[in-house]
C-alpha cells in the first residue's frame, strides 16, 4: 500500500486545499456541463428528426399530388373514351334509322305502283269495257289521276 507522505508547510496545505477547492468546483459544475452538453445533443438530435420528419412531409404531399393529377388524367382518360363510346352508338342508331326509313319508303313507294298499276288496269278494264266517247274517256282519266294524287305517287304523274 502507498504511503502518503503528510504535508505540514502552510504553503502545501493552502495549495491542497486550493487545488481541492478547484476540483470540488468542477466535480460539482460537471454535471451541469454534461446536461448542457447532453441538452445540446439532444437539440441537435430533434433538429435532425424535425428535419427528416419534415421531408418526409413534403415527399407525402408531392405523391399525394402526384397521385390526384394522376386521377384527373385517368379520369379525362376515360371520359373521352365514354364520349367516343356514345359517338359510335349515336352514329350506329342514325345508320339503322336511316336504312329502316330507306326500306320503308322503297316498300310505301311499291306499294303505291301496285296501287297505281290496279287503279290503271280498273282505268283500262272500264274503257275496254264500255265505248266510250271522248268525253267520258277524259273524264276517267282525270279521276284516274285524282285517285294517283290521292294515293300520293304524283312521281308517276306526266309533267
Amino acid at each position: 500500500m502507498a504511503r502518503f507522505r503528510a504535508v505540514r508547510t502552510p504553503e502545501a496545505l493552502t495549495w491542497l486545499l486550493a487545488g481541492g477547492a478547484q476540483l470540488m468546483s468542477q466535480i460539482r459544475r460537471q454535471p451541469h456541463i454534461l446536461s448542457i452538453d447532453k441538452a445540446r445533443e439532444d437539440r441537435e438530435q430533434a433538429e435532425e428528426l424535425i428535419g427528416q420528419h419534415r421531408e418526409l412531409l413534403n415527399q407525402a404531399r408531392r405523391e399525394r399530388a402526384e397521385a390526384v393529377s394522376e386521377g384527373q388524367r385517368d379520369a379525362e382518360k376515360l371520359k373521352a373514351e365514354i364520349l367516343d363510346e356514345a359517338r359510335k352508338q349515336r352514329e350506329q342508331i342514325l345508320a339503322q334509322t336511316q336504312s329502316q326509313v330507306e326500306a320503308g319508303m322503297r316498300q310505301a313507294r311499291t306499294e303505291l305502283r301496285t296501287v297505281a298499276v290496279d287503279l290503271a288496269i280498273q282505268a283500262a278494264e272500264k274503257l275496254l269495257t264500255k265505248n266510250l266517247d271522248d268525253t267520258t274517256q277524259r273524264k276517267l282519266v282525270e279521276e284516274y289521276l285524282a285517285d294517283l294524287e290521292k294515293s300520293g305517287d304524283t312521281d308517276s304523274l306526266p309533267s
